[in-house]
């Protein structure tokens, strides 16, 4: 997946400027680095303990899984560090970063069907999609998502007037706590597509269980009392989520 990604983004420097292509640049290499650094990170490997152990042996859930990590947590983060980095303007930035979507969403949704990464299923989802094609649309969705709602944070963490740690505690415990209500219910790949919501940052940290994969309780919400809007209600225009 790496290599098709690395590939368009190299194809997509093209269109932009020097200076721009230095800011993209080290946006994708600090992305893969923080995808190098799950093995170094002991509250990550939990999340992926939780995710094998949801996925037991669907290679197509630990694909989706491992997106929600790589897309719902790096990504703000990396896109955060990039703009304080490089003084580029953050609309010129956004509007670079919007460019590059569909490239990102084609690139999932083809690994979804592809044999080699989802295994047999793929055969089933390539005809599955000639027929219904909801799969792929829920696929992209999901990547669009995801990502509109990662630069939506980054915006966040660049704030000076912000603990950026506190931040990023923040919307860790939001994802952790989106993900194990999601797959602790449910083993379906389109449940995964369609609920693992885009975590948001919220205030205070006294708001959130710090206590990881527990089994939620029936009453459980994502958006408890203390969270802020989700990043989709801006994006749709609602208050809340």
């Amino acid at each position: 997946m790496y290599d098709e990604v690395s590939e368009k983004v190299l194809n997509f420097e093209r269109s932009v400027s020097a200076d721009e292509q230095v800011w993209l640049r080290y946006l994708t290499q600090r992305f893969q680095e923080e995808y190098r650094s799950w093995e170094r990170d002991r509250k990550v490997w939990d999340y992926l303990d939780l995710v094998e152990d949801r996925a037991y042996k669907s290679p197509m859930l630990k694909l989706i899984g491992h997106a929600y990590l790589h897309i719902a947590y790096d990504l703000p983060r990396v896109i955060a560090d990039s703009l304080l980095t490089f003084e580029i303007p953050h609309d010129r930035a956004g509007v670079i970063f919007d460019r590059m979507d569909p490239m990102f969403t084609t690139v999932f949704t083809r690994c979804s069907q592809n044999v080699s990464v989802v295994g047999r299923l793929g055969y089933f989802l390539r005809f599955l999609n000639v027929l219904f094609p909801a799969f792929a649309k829920s696929c992209s969705a999901f990547v669009r998502m995801q990502r509109k709602s990662a630069w939506i944070n980054a915006q966040v963490l660049v704030r000076p007037r912000y603990q950026r740690a506190d931040h990023e505690e923040s919307l860790w415990c939001n994802f952790t706590l989106i993900s194990r209500k999601v797959m602790h219910v449910s083993q379906n790949p389109i449940t995964w597509l369609t609920e693992l919501e885009a975590p948001s940052i919220a205030t205070p940290r006294s708001a959130f269980d710090t206590t990881l994969y527990q089994s939620p309780p029936s009453d459980f919400r994502a958006t408890d009392a203390g969270e802020s809007a989700a990043p989709n209600d801006f994006l749709d225009g609602g208050a809340s989520d």
